[in-house]
């Protein structure tokens, strides 16, 4: 539709704007909020976009994080940034490898790829605490 059309071209123009200066653009897909899609990414891909993965949307969408996307995700080298973000399958926050979200899979494939982008780090909950995060992080990496 139209709208479809001057949605895209409107994005289209913020990207080149931020191209002009270096700045680079991510979209980050949401289960709640399936507004981003492979449909639309494919549209206004350019060399400063890049893709923000949160293997826990994948678990809220009921989707398997590693198999059932990353693993066939055609975008999967435009990965930029990742949220390091566990949680059980109803949703509860937990650390990193204690839920459903295959943060050590995600990781391990993506380092294998050359991955040379960002990881996110923040307590979803009063449970923990960010260092709790991060040192949870640090144990997965070093038994990789």
């Amino acid at each position: 539709s139209s709208i479809d059309e001057c949605f895209i071209e409107a994005v289209k123009r913020i990207i080149e704007a931020a191209a002009i200066f270096n700045i680079n653009i991510l979209f980050e897909p949401r289960a709640k909020y399936p507004v981003f899609t492979n449909e639309l990414y494919s549209k206004i891909r350019e060399e400063n976009t890049g893709i923000i993965f949160n293997p826990s949307e994948y678990v809220l969408g009921n989707v398997n994080p590693f198999l059932g996307h990353l693993y066939k995700y055609k975008f999967k080298d435009d990965i930029a940034f990742v949220r390091i973000n566990d949680m059980k399958k109803d949703g509860t926050p937990v650390l990193p490898e204690k839920g459903n979200a295959e943060i050590k899979e995600c990781i391990s494939s993506l380092l294998a790829r050359s991955y040379n982008g960002y990881f996110s780090f923040r307590a979803y909950s009063d449970e923990f605490s960010l260092d709790d995060v991060i040192a949870s992080f640090k144990r997965m990496i070093k038994e990789m």
